[in-house]
């Protein structure tokens, strides 16, 4: 292809030489319009070719483009905003609250164990007690 395009160059040049040699040459439409043409082939050749020149370096990128903007959408940044991040607020505020509620059961049981008194009748007993209630945490 750039063969092509250095024997266009080459036909420019011929055209163009000797309107810039001379200054006196009077330049006609005739030399205008091959000149014209020559820069508009020359110019759709190139675009030509350098779109298939993309589109076979890149054979996914245009799908890839549309699944990003697609993913994008889908975001849905409002919806994201106004929904998901307060609902998600609360969803956190319910585990640190169900967390400290465990860490208070645990905590106590533990207490209790700790004080527990060896020589009762209910020692194990309670022992036990104290030890499934943090199990069921």
């Amino acid at each position: 292809m750039h063969d092509g395009f250095e024997k266009i160059s080459a036909g420019i040049e011929q055209l163009v030489d000797p309107l810039r040699a001379n200054d006196s040459v009077q330049v006609d439409l005739g030399n205008i319009a091959g000149v014209t043409e020559i820069l508009l082939t020359t110019m759709r050749r190139y675009f030509n070719f350098i779109d298939t020149t993309l589109y076979a370096e890149f054979p996914g990128f245009p799908e890839y483009i549309q699944r990003a903007r697609t993913e994008i959408w889908e975001l849905r940044p409002n919806d994201l905003k106004q929904e998901k991040i307060p609902r998600a607020g609360l969803e956190l505020e319910a585990i640190v609250a169900s967390t400290a509620k465990a860490t208070g059961t645990i905590m106590d049981a533990a207490e209790e164990i700790m004080s527990a008194d060896a020589t009762s009748e209910n020692y194990v007993a309670s022992i036990n007690d104290a030890c499934m209630r943090i199990f069921e945490v």
